[in-house]
């Protein structure tokens, strides 16, 4: 699994760093414009492609909502945002297969509007702060384009890669541990579809799973016979909502608004994961015909280089991450 996807896991880094490069927070300003619905849905086609897992979304959107977004419209771009990301479709082009590619930021965009939508139906002065203001003149240029793109190049390489790359490291260990532990005939006796889906949401509601690191586990979900949409709900569902996030988002939303963001996500994922089952077929033949998960055989030697590459970040990023926690303790007796 990681021979086979390092290359494109690698080349959604770069796209990435292009990515935050072009969106600058003065043209962030300029999308999201005013009115209170233009925002909802700007807000979540712009957080699909953007770069942020759960958490390091949460100081971006902290500050756009103080700058001027809405309520509704925060709560659009925390949901959108860690959902999917160039680098997270790139890898699932490989792992999921081309269907699931599409589907998946398709999903992200429904989720993040209805979400939106309902923010701005049942929570009583969401819109308060629907005004984005007009950049100021006397701001500091932005940077030249050239510099802007090495820029964005170096976030990737210095700060969105290592802190990715422990989560990745537990996502391709899991996701091995779970296609070595569990029978690949497990659920042909018949597991039922309900009790996939409730399954899926109570693992990734509480628990951290980045839109990256959560792929290769899906990809071992439907292996293993697990419905496609239930898989799709837990793509949505994981990276959307955690106990750490939902923590810092009750701060930037309030109570209501987080738990109302937190049911949205839930009821959205698994009526695009049923409609997904649908639309598919629902039966596992179907579940497995579509993904990407068959190693072809053989390979270059750039996904070899690739794989050694992602080995030795997730590796060492993962060792220095239990350094530091290990110090810390030490400091502390």
């Amino acid at each position: 699994m990681l021979f086979e996807s390092s290359l494109l896991l690698l080349f959604g880094f770069v796209l990435a760093g292009l990515i935050r490069s072009l969106l600058t927070l003065q043209i962030l300003f300029r999308i999201f414009g005013q009115g209170r619905f233009k925002q909802i849905f700007t807000a979540s086609l712009v957080g699909v492609p953007l770069p942020l897992c759960s958490c390091s979304v949460l100081p971006v959107a902290a500050q756009l909502h103080r700058s001027g977004l809405s309520r509704e419209g925060t709560i659009s771009f925390l949901i959108s945002t860690p959902e999917t990301g160039a680098d997270s479709i790139a890898l699932s082009v490989k792992l999921l297969g081309p269907l699931f590619a599409v589907v998946r930021p398709v999903a992200a965009l429904i989720t993040a509007v209805f979400s939106g939508l309902m923010a701005a139906l049942f929570i009583p002065g969401a819109s308060q702060a629907a005004s984005i203001p007009v950049v100021n003149p006397n701001q500091p240029q932005p940077k030249p384009f050239g510099k802007r793109l090495w820029d964005g190049q170096v976030y990737v390489m210095t700060d969105m890669l290592p802190e990715l790359a422990y989560y990745l490291f537990w996502g391709y260990a899991l996701a091995g541990v779970v296609a070595a532990l569990i029978p690949a005939d497990l659920l042909k006796s018949g597991l039922s579809p309900w009790l996939q889906y409730v399954g899926v949401v109570a693992v990734g509601v509480p628990v951290y799973v980045c839109a990256t690191s959560s792929t290769p586990l899906a990809a071992v979900f439907l292996s293993l016979g697990i419905l496609p949409g239930a898989v799709l709900a837990f793509l949505l569902v994981g990276p959307a909502t955690n106990l750490t996030a939902l923590v810092v988002q009750k701060r930037i939303l309030g109570l209501k608004g987080t738990v109302l963001m937190t049911i949205s996500v839930v009821v959205t994922a698994v009526i695009c994961g049923l409609a997904l089952d649908t639309l598919w077929g629902g039966s596992i033949n179907s579940a497995l015909s579509i993904t990407g998960t068959e190693a072809a055989e053989g390979g270059g030697w750039y996904n070899f280089a690739a794989a050694i590459f992602l080995s030795f970040v997730m590796v060492y990023y993962t060792a220095r991450h239990y350094y530091k926690k290990a110090r810390k303790k030490l400091a502390r007796k």
